[in-house]
């Protein structure tokens, strides 16, 4: 790792396993996930009152607004991996200082993503002029560029606690924002259509940091060191190249869809019901490797063994399997028939519901195991098998929307 031949002013105490704690840690994100699920269907429920196209229009900008960590060039990730290393090895005060300088490096370089989605906002506007839809991209795309520098500050300011495992307050106010959201969501579209969505989507943004503040002392300062700037960029852009990759895979479908399918915008938004039928299982792994990651991190920061990160995550597949194995038998026999019956307008969207869900579940399975080859330094390996993959989804996508349209 990077951090074995940094120089250490005194001897650190390393912090001790604690298993109950990730066992407890693991409960707390899992259970509150699945309230927030309950609520996350609610706003899904209640988006589903746009008509198609503009959901589709939504769900399209919304991924450049939910890519927007990603312009920090993987010195926020770099960071989140060092700090559980740096406090498990007894060293907070060096992780307060990765902190606020990956805060600052954070700060400019969503700044040049935010001005850079506007730009294209602009230049995109005169082109599309009198185009149908025309406003609905250019002004969405202008909503981004000026939410991405709220959410950007927002999302780092909960890695950061996760990385110091606040998982109860983290988990708390998952469910607090997917609560509010739904009500807002449905104010919002009462009041103005999706332009009430993303109003919604920036006050919850705001409300979240203020909750997080109020809640705890974690502040960040203004400071800048290049060598560690440096340092935290060549931690995380694999991290960074990893986790772009993983999210190109989970997301190239739409815009295949919309690209390659006659009348876009209505198929993507078709196609929601059977990604909302299906996210349940990618969401619940999701949820505890986000926990295990940091418990990974601190076994690696206190043992300093690779094979025992490792065998950590083999356990953690071995739990997840006949959980995620019993709610896809679930979902395969009564979800189309639940969302058909609530959602009658996007049924035509269920057909690709059965053959989507066995792939999300062995993604779920594979979670722990890509958080752990992370963990000990071993990424390109990584993103080569994810690059793979990203590849198969590309050439089978394409080749199954001029065959069988959604499914």
């Amino acid at each position: 790792m990077t951090l074995e031949n940094e120089p250490i002013a005194s001897e650190p105490k390393p912090v001790p396993r604690d298993d109950s704690r990730a066992l407890r840690d693991s409960l707390i994100v899992t259970i509150g996930g699945q309230l927030e699920q309950i609520a996350g269907t609610a706003t899904a429920f209640a988006l589903r009152l746009l008509p198609p196209e503009r959901l589709g229009i939504y769900s399209y900008l919304r991924l450049f607004l939910d890519n927007t960590n990603r312009s920090s060039l993987g010195v926020s990730l770099g960071a989140v991996q060092e700090i559980p290393i740096l406090r498990a090895a007894g060293r907070a005060d060096e992780a307060r200082r990765v902190a606020d300088i990956a805060y600052t490096t954070n700060t400019l370089t969503c700044l040049f993503y935010s001005a850079g989605l506007a730009a294209w906002a602009l230049l995109r506007a005169s082109r599309l002029n009198g185009q149908p839809f025309a406003r609905d991209y250019t002004y969405g795309l202008l909503a981004v560029a000026a939410l991405a520098l709220i959410k950007r500050y927002q999302d780092f300011l909960i890695a950061v606690l996760r990385a110091q495992q606040e998982f109860l307050l983290t988990t708390e106010l998952a469910i607090l924002d997917s609560i509010l959201f739904a009500c807002a969501v449905v104010v919002g579209i009462w009041l103005a259509g999706v332009w009430g969505v993303w109003a919604a989507v920036g006050l919850l943004f705001l409300f979240n940091i203020a909750y997080l503040h109020l809640r705890n002392p974690l502040r960040f300062r203004w400071a800048w060191d290049w060598p560690t700037a440096t340092r935290l960029m060549i931690v995380g852009l694999p991290i960074l190249a990893n986790t772009a990759v993983f999210g190109a895979v989970l997301n190239i479908d739409r815009p295949l869809i919309l690209w390659l399918l006659p009348d876009g915008e209505r198929a993507v938004g078709l196609f929601s019901i059977a990604v909302m039928g299906t996210s349940w299982g990618l969401d619940l792994a999701g949820r505890i490797a986000i926990v295990m990651y940091t418990y990974f991190q601190t076994t690696l920061g206190r043992t300093r063994d690779a094979v025992e990160v490792a065998l950590q995550a083999a356990r953690v597949v071995e739990a997840q399997a006949p959980v995620l194995a019993a709610g896809g038998a679930i979902a395969y026999l009564v979800g189309p028939v639940f969302l058909g019956a609530a959602l009658p307008k996007y049924a035509a969207g269920l057909p690709a519901l059965r053959p989507l869900l066995p792939g999300m579940i062995v993604l779920g399975l594979a979670w722990p195991a890509r958080q752990m080859l992370i963990t000990i330094n071993r990424p390109y390996r990584l993103c080569l098998a994810t690059l793979l993959g990203l590849a198969l989804t590309i050439v089978a996508g394409a080749a199954g929307a001029g065959k069988a349209g959604l499914v």
